[in-house]
């Protein structure tokens, strides 16, 4: 599937009018919710996910200094040092951009976004694994991709929203990232 079909199919399902009709008839509203859940891979009917994708797009590129992870190897070894020499980059504006989320100014913020502990840390974990998503030169992470992609979407997890959720809006995220890369100017 391109990156083109999979946007469409998570943002704007496309239903027919006698489906759409047959689905929002008052005795099927819980059809119509779970068809959108599965179509959308459960992205749609999980805000948390969706707060999670807007926030790690806002922070993917906090202080980013403007050069690939390998020259930064150059130019700020000490950044890279500090993170093992993997994604120090994407590593950097996680940190950057949550210890900024962290701060007191933003204390009802969070406490309307998360209703507990385990919210939070389900959201630092999607953060976390959107922005490492935009690395697409570390082999071995886009190897763990592939990897979970596949498992994602074989017959045996056919049922698990949240790994396909999860693995989708890492795709959704490199898409944004260099999309701008095939723009052309007229």
């Amino acid at each position: 599937m391109s990156v083109k079909k999979l946007l469409k199919r998570v943002t704007a399902p496309k239903l027919t009018q006698e489906q759409l009709a047959k689905l929002t008839s008052s005795e099927h509203t819980d059809d119509l919710h779970c068809h959108l859940h599965e179509f959308t891979y459960g992205i749609n009917s999980e805000p948390l996910a969706l707060i999670a994708m807007t926030f790690a797009a806002l922070i993917h590129d906090v202080d980013h200094k403007g050069c690939s992870n390998a020259q930064l190897m150059v130019e700020d070894p000490e950044m890279v040092e500090r993170y093992r020499g993997k994604s120090a980059a994407e590593q950097n504006s996680v940190d950057v951009g949550w210890e900024m989320f962290m701060e007191d100014r933003f204390d009802r913020l969070r406490r309307c976004i998360f209703l507990n502990q385990n919210e939070l840390k389900y959201f630092r974990q999607v953060v976390v694994n959107i922005v490492m998503a935009t690395d697409i030169f570390d082999k071995d992470l886009n190897a763990l991709r592939r990897e979970r992609w596949s498992e994602a979407f074989s017959e045996s997890n056919a049922f698990d929203s949240d790994l396909r959720a999860t693995i989708v809006l890492e795709h959704v995220i490199q898409a944004s990232d260099v999309s701008h890369t095939m723009q052309v100017g007229f």
